[in-house]
């Protein structure tokens, strides 16, 4: 299908990674992203699969493994290991970081590269944090950031118990 200047061609946003293009009114085309933006579904309006496209993307990141324990006592101060891939086109310099989405509950919410990390790598993160004092259950889940936005997959959330 072509699209020249008189025909008119409107995306309607559906969620963070389906969006509908209505063209000239009529016909509907379905365009869904995988998570890292990484490849692109293209389906017609009965759903069937017309392309599917991978794309170039700057930062992309595979989380890898974490070592996070599932109990602490209040107040204890544990080691956190991650580690991410980046799956990009470009070398993660010290400002990226990996954050931590529950950020609050742990008075720790990001940790910073110590050295840049080239396409193909894996980002190796060696932390402390601090339990919280309350008992309870704190989740914890981690992602990639720039200085603009995160990025990536999230790590599996890990839901620990502080007694």
């Amino acid at each position: 299908m072509t699209f020249d200047q008189e025909d008119r061609l409107v995306a309607h946003s559906i969620g963070s990674n389906l969006s509908t293009l209505t063209y000239n009114g009529v016909g509907q085309l379905k365009i869904r992203s995988d998570q890292n933006g990484l490849t692109t579904y293209v389906y017609d309006e009965e759903g069937a699969l017309l392309q599917a496209r991978a794309t170039y993307n700057a930062l992309a990141a595979q989380f890898v493994s974490q070592t996070i324990p599932s109990t602490l006592p209040h107040g204890q101060v544990a080691t956190i290991t991650l580690e991410f891939a980046n799956l990009g086109g470009s070398t993660w310099e010290t400002t990226f970081s990996a954050d931590c989405l529950e950020g609050a509950n742990w008075g720790f919410t990001s940790s910073p590269l110590s050295s840049s990390v080239p396409t193909g790598a894996i980002a190796t993160f060696s932390f402390l944090v601090t339990a919280p004092s309350s008992p309870g259950a704190y989740p914890m889940r981690w992602q990639m950031a720039s200085t603009l936005s995160s990025f990536g997959e999230i790590s599996p959330l890990q839901v620990i118990l502080v007694h």
